[in-house]
């Protein structure tokens, strides 16, 4: 039967039955062959010896199909040894630690670096359940690394990555990432599991100083004072800081997504995208330029713009980096710097021309008014005489306005109650704005006292309200304002302009037509007017300007088109305790003379005789000097002088070099009072000492009423 016999009969049967049987073996052998065996006779012999040859092929087929799957089976059963070798090989010499386990949650088999890693034998571990790993888990990880088996061996899902943290037998924690996948027999059967935990600790750190490096970066990035921002290769906004946004005045949920175009000045805007373009090109590798972009309300913001193509490690761009130094300030006190340039052009300009012009309209003026009080009212010469006295008053009022801009007019300041001083005032201003126009006048209750030349302040108020009343269009109100204000530090740190201290505030306020922002940029520039021409020369605000600065205080404004105006002048409180000088408006009367002795001295001869003769005029007598030279020979035989009225700046010594020889020289001289005029501008008239308190002043030109006025209130502090 090993053989392959499908049928067997006994030994010693009979030889028909023998002979029935192996006819019926080969009958069904010709009929499993399919072979057509040829209906000839033949013997028992001749049949048993073709059963017997054909019996043997079947057998020896048998055989060989044997013998190959023999080969086979052990082929397979090497292969699968030498695989195994592999393997285990494999898993035993890789620093990852591999294990497997049955269906149930059974360690079938753990590498040998568990033993070096976790100081347990592998042994120990395999028979045992999952949960023989529990000690060696971190509590805040373990209800995660749980969750791999039931996945793979419940669900039959793949596990990657599951990270958690594993005590080593040195007592320190690891990181560990563990993958995880199912084992199924033949019919997809989960049989059990096999999984691999890598070691990630390094990578962990790696990590953690990457995220604070990261962190670091983002720190530095979002609170820099320098504006930073990450920009698109299509000129979108991907990323700003705070400064960046702040700067521009959106929010940074508006910034981002923005095109370049959308706050950038149109002006500069082609100019930036080229560079960028020329950037990419690699023409360039950065470009700084000044740029300018639209903040959110509209106005202009200045900034120093560095900006920088990123590039992947192939080379390929990726974005732009742009760092913004916000220069609106330095811009700011750039422009200052411009105005302070053109106010010395201007103070230089009329500095230069005021001695010799102020002497030219001294003689026009006061020969007009010298010619007026010889001629009838109703003389024909008369009203022509009164045009050159308006036209010479209005041109040493141009020349005033000029020096006052420039902070180079000469003042007397008087330390003054604004209050009073501005009372008096008001009848004059009303007449000044007109009927229509409401002035409404809120005096501040103990208002600090401030030193100011009272000219100066009629000057600067008077500004203000014509200012003030050009701006109303029919009916309006203007209302003057006073007040105590006090500047800290901190606010003055935030406030550009103010300084700290106590200050008595001027306001002047309109309901008018307000200013645009053009007018706005241009309010103090001399000359610049909004008004029609031949109706404003442009220095009525540059005037004020000046007086303010002068005088050491600011002034700045509040505007909205079409609702008014308000001027908010700080003079700084004055501290010394002296007696406040009262403001009292000028007495129309003419101050005469009783014929006291006047000695003038002027280098220019025009200017001598006409002051000579203004005082001739006012009933004093006079001795005329045309240097100091010839000054100090003429009183040698005039030993009675009551006033000496004499030019600053002249040749071989100046007036008050004059004035103090005269007093070393002759003794009866030790208390004469002297008059000091000049044309020249403030800082020259300074530097010859004039300008200290206590001496007397007079600026050219003047009028016969204002030489009148001084020249007795020197008298009288005299005999006083």
């Amino acid at each position: 039967m090993k053989l392959g016999a499908e049928r067997f009969i006994h030994k010693s049967s009979a030889p028909e039955k023998l002979l029935a049987a192996v006819h019926a073996v080969l009958e069904e052998a010709e009929r499993g062959t399919r072979r057509s065996i040829p209906e000839t006779p033949m013997g028992e012999e001749e049949s048993l010896r073709l059963y017997s040859e054909r019996l043997a092929e079947r057998l020896q087929l048998k055989i060989d199909q044997a013998e190959k799957e023999l080969q086979a089976r052990c082929d397979a059963e090497l292969q699968l040894l030498e695989s195994e070798k592999l393997f285990r090989s494999l898993v035993e010499n890789v620093d990852d630690m591999v294990y497997a386990g049955t269906a149930d949650g059974i360690f079938t088999y753990v590498s040998p670096n568990w033993k070096g890693y976790l100081g347990i034998e592998p042994d120990a571990i395999i028979g045992q359940s999952f949960r023989v790993f529990a000690p060696y888990l971190h509590p805040d990880d373990a209800e995660n690394c749980w969750e791999i088996a039931p996945a793979v061996l419940e669900r039959g899902e793949s596990y990657l990555s599951q990270e958690y943290r594993v005590r080593y037998a040195d007592g320190t924690w690891r990181w560990h990432v563990s993958n995880a996948s199912a084992l199924r027999d033949e019919s997809g059967n989960i049989t059990g599991l096999v999984g691999i935990a890598r070691d990630i600790t390094q990578r962990k750190q790696y990590e953690l100083r990457l995220r604070e490096s990261e962190e670091r970066f983002r720190g530095l990035f979002e609170h820099s004072g320098t504006g930073l921002c990450q920009i698109s290769l299509d000129f979108h906004v991907v990323h700003a800081n705070k400064a960046y946004i702040d700067m521009l005045g959106y929010n940074a949920q508006e910034l981002i997504g923005m095109h370049l175009k959308d706050f950038v000045h149109p002006e500069v805007l082609q100019e930036n995208l080229k560079l960028q373009e020329r950037m990419r090109r690699g023409e360039i590798e950065h470009y700084r330029i000044e740029k300018r972009f639209i903040h959110k309300d509209g106005h202009t913001v200045y900034g120093l713009l560095d900006s920088n193509l990123i590039r992947d490690e192939e080379g390929d761009p990726l974005y732009f980096l742009s760092s913004v130094v916000d220069i609106s300030d330095r811009k700011e006190l750039e422009e200052q710097l411009l105005q302070a340039q053109k106010l010395e052009s201007v103070g230089r300009l009329a500095g230069g021309i005021a001695h010799d012009y102020n002497n030219m309209l001294g003689v026009i003026l006061g020969s007009a008014e010298l010619a007026l009080n010889s001629v009838a009212p109703e003389h024909p010469a008369h009203s022509k005489l009164e045009q050159i006295r308006s036209a010479a008053r209005r041109s040493a009022d141009i020349t005033r306005q000029l020096l006052a801009f420039a902070r180079k007019q000469t003042i007397a300041p008087k330390v003054i109650d604004l209050n009073a001083s501005l009372e008096e005032m008001l009848k004059m201003l009303r007449r000044l704005i007109g009927e229509e126009i409401d002035l409404a006048w809120l005096p501040g209750a103990h208002l600090y006292p401030v030193e100011i030349d009272p000219v100066q302040l009629d000057q600067l108020l008077a500004n203000l309200c014509v200012n003030a009343g050009d701006a109303i269009s029919g009916s309006g109100k203007i209302i003057i304002e006073t007040a105590n204000a006090e500047f800290d530090s901190t606010y003055c740190a935030q406030n550009q302009g103010f300084k700290p201290g106590q200050y008595a505030m001027l306001s002047v306020s309109d309901n008018g037509c307000g200013m645009d922002k053009q007018t706005q940029a241009n309010i103090y520039e001399p000359f610049f007017t909004t008004k029609e021409t031949g109706k404003g020369t442009g220095l009525g605000l540059a005037t004020v300007y000046g007086i303010v600065k002068q005088n050491r205080g600011f002034i700045n404004f509040y505007t909205k088109l079409g609702h008014g105006t308000t001027f908010r002048i700080y003079l700084p409180r004055y501290i010394e305790e002296v007696t406040v000088t009262p403001s009292t408006q000028q007495s129309p009367a003419l101050p005469c003379g009783r014929g006291e002795q006047i000695l003038v001295v002027e280098d220019e001869p025009s200017m001598l005789e006409l002051t000579s003769m203004m005082l001739d005029e006012l009933g004093y007598q006079t001795l005329r000097a045309v240097s100091p030279a010839a000054a100090l020979e003429l009183v040698k035989n005039n030993p009675q002088l009551d006033l000496l009225i004499t030019d600053v700046v002249m040749p071989e010594m100046n007036g008050r070099e004059l004035a103090k020889q005269l007093q070393e020289q002759y003794p009866q001289f030790q208390n004469l009072q002297t008059l000091y005029m000049s044309g020249y501008t403030a800082d020259v008239i300074a530097h010859h000492g004039v300008l200290e308190k206590g001496l007397n002043f007079i600026q050219k030109p003047f009028t016969l009423q204002g030489l009148a006025e001084k020249v007795r209130e020197v008298m009288v502090r005299n005999n006083g």
